[in-house]
């Protein structure tokens, strides 16, 4: 026998498991990775798809598995079939047309779940064998054997998390060193991110949502799960809090805090309030919209301008009004907005303008002024379509004026 992966976990399978649809007897039911009671079937019939050879032991009995080609309705199809011991052959209600959509490294990773899920450690889960062991009482093992199944043995830290977790967050999260591309539940990736991440997340609860039959989550449903981990925990770590709110690019800086559907954290509220005088600019809005009724400070401190600063406002509104757009909303300056990236800010229908933006000259106080100006009366967003598309319109009729007519 050449070599394969042997999957183990305590217990003697019951062979109407594997047969049959929809049955699901695992006993961690209160947060098992798997519960449609489809994946052990589409396995068998996927890896023998990939024709690799599958064997079953339940106890002491020994279940094997093969195609059998046959006809229906002038089609030929590849059934599953299945002996058991020196039985007569088993016609199986599948095809090995069953997951079409699967890859082989989902079989994998789906037979590796179900041992995890029956209490097996990760060690135990899954071995390389030279020789199929001996059937064995109180055991249940599915062994694979093919090259292309080995070789997924030995790419799974693509989707398996093998290392050590970094923090806690109570019984919900672990955070282990990043970036990544990725989401996990109980170490298994679940879900695609749209943006790397700059930890690698690992759900050991899901607070919201539930897995698909292919066991995903899409990337808005593990947001969810993220910000509630960290926006309702009275012990996660201060500092790393605010590395989240602060976060300037990466997934995080996209997280939507209002999404957590339950009252913050007295922790959370704290971070946050004390986060806003220095980077009222720079702290993710979601945050502070999400924690409004409960923050102490909610603007950050309005400073004094200078005579020359004073002028130099007037001539930018009044240089902004003449173009169409008067600046109607409060001005607001402070000392800064907690980066120098950031020239100016649109929040509650006020415009922010950082100290430091007035020694960039009249002109570009202007141009932020007419930028926050259109957040707040044209909903357009930061770095969108909608706001690009508004200024090259806005240019192109600026040039029929000069030039007397329409294009």
């Amino acid at each position: 026998m050449a070599k394969s992966i042997c999957f183990t976990n305590q217990g003697e399978i019951d062979p109407r498991t594997i047969t049959t649809f929809g049955v699901n007897v695992k006993p961690n039911s209160d947060s098992p990775i798997g519960y449609f009671g489809t994946g052990l079937k589409y396995a068998i019939a996927i890896a023998l798809r990939h024709r690799c050879t599958v064997t079953v032991q339940s106890g002491l009995r020994e279940f094997r598995f093969y195609p059998k080609n046959v006809d229906i309705r002038g089609k030929a199809f590849d059934l599953v079939m299945m002996l058991d011991g020196d039985l007569p052959e088993i016609e199986l209600p599948m095809t090995l047309e069953l997951g079409k959509n699967w890859d082989l490294w989902m079989v994998y990773r789906e037979l590796l779940c179900n041992a995890l899920d029956e209490g097996s450690s990760l060690d135990e889960a899954a071995q390389v064998i030279n020789s199929k062991p001996l059937a064995t009482a109180g055991l249940t093992r599915v062994i694979i054997s093919g090259d292309q199944f080995l070789t997924e043995h030995f790419a799974r830290a693509k989707w398996l998390l093998l290392t050590s977790p970094m923090h806690k967050v109570d019984s919900v999260l672990e955070l282990h060193r990043g970036p990544a591309q990725g989401l996990f539940f109980k170490n298994i990736r679940i879900s695609h991110l749209p943006v790397e991440s700059a930890f690698s997340y690992n759900l050991t609860e899901l607070t919201y949502g539930k897995l698909s039959e292919d066991r995903t989550l899409d990337s808005h449903t593990a947001m969810v799960n993220l910000v509630r981990a960290f926006a309702l925990s009275e012990t996660v770590e201060v500092g790393l809090l605010e590395s989240l709110l602060l976060a300037q690019h990466g997934w995080e800086k996209k997280w939507d805090w209002t999404w957590c559907f339950s009252d913050p954290s007295s922790r959370f509220v704290k971070v946050v309030d004390d986060l806003i005088d220095g980077h009222y600019g720079t702290i993710n809005r979601s945050a502070i919209d999400f924690c409004k009724s409960k923050l102490s400070k909610r603007t950050p401190k309005e400073v004094e301008l200078t005579a020359v600063q004073a002028k130099m406002l007037a001539k930018a509104k009044q240089f902004v009004a003449k173009l169409g757009e008067p600046i109607g909303e409060k001005i607001v300056v402070v000392e800064d907005l907690g980066s120098q990236w950031n020239a100016g800010l649109a929040s509650e229908g006020i415009i922010y303008l950082p100290k430091s933006s007035f020694g960039r000259g009249t002109k570009f106080i202007a141009s932020t002024l007419l930028e926050e100006h259109l957040h707040i009366s044209k909903g357009l967003r930061d770095e969108s379509r909608e706001l690009q598309d508004w200024l090259f319109n806005f240019v192109i009729s600026l040039g029929e004026e000069l030039q007397g007519e329409p294009l």
